[in-house]
């Protein structure tokens, strides 16, 4: 049987429906973060500022994910979409109220959006293999990676136009009306578009969300806590996931790294302002749009062991060449250029994760073991905020900048030199402890 092509994925209509929500939202969600870092640091200069900007940002992806995880294998997931994005168009609202001194209301809209993302990504993550078949999972991913940098081109760009013209109410327009429609688009997801034997994840009446949520919500703390440390065991009783977990939570101190300080490397050591910032922050996009469909095309002949581990490190690399250019040319164009470059090896590198992720994990697990790993995600990517925080002033913005490009050739290649010898067919789900009693 021939695996489908790109498009023919795209016609499937539960999961066109999921990729075009989803690109809406996070259009929005890269809108408003390249508009608020750009609003923050110009306000106060600071990197010190901009790390608490996006400490308040990690804060909740550390103390929410994993029961956030938790409940996401218990509710119906495209609901929790649909109200999701009803929530992050409402809590883009107080941005309204800013003015002089004001900058701690930033941080408080940013850590609400951020908590939002806790229950959306889990979400939309684990809904995916519902809506195709596994063998279509490396090309779904791929188009998701797509889909991703999709928002990453056209979010940054509209967030530095919209905060150097218009201001944040701009950017709250902007949000709300990214937002609402993605709500919309999603809510038209009927159950019988998930495959079957597969959760039943339709939204039908949208009305009747609430009373779904309601539902999940009468489980004691006990068995919330007790599912938590099933999702714990199974991150960690399992190579792969495992494995994924200390490398994921290698590469997020580098993430912190990068999210606070690439607006000051645009502004101080490129010399430009938050147009180009925003310029920057979008060709990468146009580099994953690449990537993605490369992927996509390619999907039949590479495992996801090959996109993560080689993925990861030419990612670096070319990161590794972003930040250390300036010493030795000038000019702005080569940013743009290896951004763009930079954008192909991230989507394969992506994709991967994912895949992998999906194949290993059994779908009734698979949101505990996600918000684990959002969890240490954001205890590690916390730590590279203040570590950026802390030293950039100090040391240079380089010299930090450079750790996020290490960590990446060094999480690639280790996966790479672990795994080579393994096949993806032999990479089984592992089984909750539900299932092994239930067959036991």
């Amino acid at each position: 049987m021939n695996t489908p092509t790109q498009p023919s994925l795209l016609r499937n209509r539960g999961f066109a429906i999921v990729w075009w929500g989803g690109l809406l939202t996070l259009t929005g969600h890269g809108t408003l973060g390249v508009a608020l870092s750009a609003y923050v640091y110009i306000a106060t200069g600071s990197a010190l500022a901009t790390s608490l900007m996006f400490a308040a940002n990690a804060l909740p992806r550390l103390l929410l994910s994993p029961l956030a995880g938790v409940f996401v294998d218990r509710w119906p997931r495209a609901r929790v979409l649909v109200v999701s994005n009803l929530l992050l168009a409402g809590g883009t609202l107080p941005l309204l109220l800013v003015g002089d001194g004001s900058n701690w209301l930033v941080y408080l809209v940013f850590a609400l959006q951020s908590a939002i993302f806790r229950f959306f990504e889990p979400a939309e993550t684990a809904l995916l293999p519902t809506l195709v078949q596994r063998s279509q999972l490396p090309a779904a991913n791929a188009l998701n990676a797509l889909n991703n940098n999709l928002g990453r081109l056209a979010g940054p760009s509209l967030g530095g136009l919209l905060v150097a013209v218009a201001g944040l109410p701009g950017v709250v327009i902007a949000n709300a009306v990214l937002y609402l429609g993605a709500a919309a688009l999603i809510s038209a997801l009927r159950v019988e578009e998930t495959l079957a034997g597969g959760r039943v994840d339709g939204v039908g009446d949208v009305g009747s969300a609430a009373s779904a949520f309601g539902s999940a919500g009468d489980a004691d703390i006990t068995n919330a806590l007790r599912e938590l440390r099933e999702g714990l065991r199974i991150t960690f009783a399992s190579p792969i996931p495992r494995l994924l977990t200390i490398l994921l939570s290698l590469t997020a101190i580098g993430e912190g790294v990068f999210s606070v300080l690439i607006t000051p490397f645009t502004l101080d050591v490129l010399g430009v302002g938050a147009v180009e910032l925003g310029w920057l922050r979008s060709i990468q996009g146009a580099g994953g749009i690449v990537g993605g469909l490369l992927v996509a095309g390619l999907a039949n002949r590479l495992s996801p062991a090959v996109m993560l581990g080689v993925g990861g490190v030419l990612f670096g690399l070319v990161d590794l060449a972003i930040f250390n250019y300036p010493s030795l040319i000038e000019g702005f164009a080569p940013a743009l250029v290896l951004m763009a470059l930079v954008g192909v090896p991230a989507a394969a590198y992506g994709a991967g994760v994912t895949t992998l992720l999906q194949s290993t994990v059994d779908d009734r697990s698979l949101g505990k073991v996600l918000g684990v790993l959002a969890t240490l995600g954001g205890l590690f990517g916390l730590l590279g905020i203040a570590i950026a925080g802390k030293f950039a002033d100090v040391v240079g913005i380089v010299p930090i900048l450079n750790i996020q490009g290490y960590g990446y050739v060094l999480a690639g290649a280790v996966f790479w030199l672990l795994l080579r010898g393994h096949t993806w067919a032999n990479l089984g789900p592992e089984r909750s402890q539900a299932q092994r009693d239930q067959q036991n």
